[in-house]
């Protein structure tokens, strides 16, 4: 009977570490490990993450469609799981002659340690201040727009143009006049959620998941054209579904002046 009590207090206490590890690391950045509600509405993909080319192959233009060749495309693994939005500024920042490589950024970003309970109120910093976790691990949050912003004006003399909050056909416009930009969205356009919230001295942060960025490129009449830092992959995504995560994230986007 001893025995047996033994191994039933091992059984639970298995389960409530597993629970406690499962409730306390729902922000892991790849969409296979996040948790998503259904809460938004999905909407169908069309022609995406196709990384075949139409037919556009230069930076000849029309009136619906562009495409900004030559390109750096950069795969965020495996060093970095969670520094998307840092190798997004890497390709971006080479496509304008900078050498620098995403290792470098990674280690220049700011960054703050994972929120921590106290008295059972989970506390942490703001990720438009700082980079929230470590982007060599898979466990942690990510940034926002206006700490890359600072990491880029490092490199380029306060080159940095925020973009954030401008109509999403005045970010086609940019695209069009040959600045590659830096947007907030989704992992594969996943439906967005929020996983956790923690107070910050800025007030209350939810984080959306599955948050990721990528480099947009181009665009066509349905669609638009990114490198992708989860894959290193060119992709062709629904124009209104990509418009939609992006403003989910808070409209965010960056390019260079």
């Amino acid at each position: 009977m001893k025995k047996f009590f033994v191994f039933l207090l091992f059984i639970s206490t298995t389960i409530s570490v597993g629970i406690s590890l499962y409730l306390y690391f729902p922000y892991i950045k790849n969409y296979k490990d996040t948790p998503t509600t259904n809460n938004i509405p999905t909407a169908t993909i069309a022609n995406t993450l196709s990384t075949e080319s139409n037919t556009l192959s230069s930076n000849e233009s029309s009136s619906n469609a562009f495409k900004i060749i030559h390109v750096p495309i950069i795969n965020q693994f495996p060093e970095l799981p969670s520094g998307c939005e840092i190798v997004a500024t890497t390709m971006l920042l080479n496509w304008y002659g900078y050498k620098v490589d995403k290792l470098l950024l990674a280690n220049s970003i700011k960054k703050s340690p994972l929120p921590t309970y106290r008295k059972g109120v989970l506390h942490g910093n703001d990720p438009n201040d700082s980079f929230i976790g470590d982007p060599y691990s898979k466990n942690s949050y990510g940034v926002y727009h206006k700490p890359i912003i600072d990491l880029i004006n490092i490199y380029t003399n306060n080159e940095a143009n925020n973009l954030t909050g401008v109509p999403f056909e005045n970010i086609l416009d940019t695209v069009k006049s040959n600045k590659p930009v830096i947007m907030w969205a989704t992992i594969d356009m996943k439906a967005p959620s929020v996983t956790t919230t923690w107070q910050s001295s800025n007030g209350t942060i939810s984080w959306i998941a599955p948050e990721h960025a990528y480099l947009l490129i181009g665009f066509d009449e349905s669609n638009v054209i990114v490198n992708d830092p989860y894959d290193g992959t060119e992709k062709y995504i629904d124009k209104e579904l990509f418009k939609s995560r992006w403003e989910s994230l808070g409209s965010q986007a960056v390019s260079l002046k």
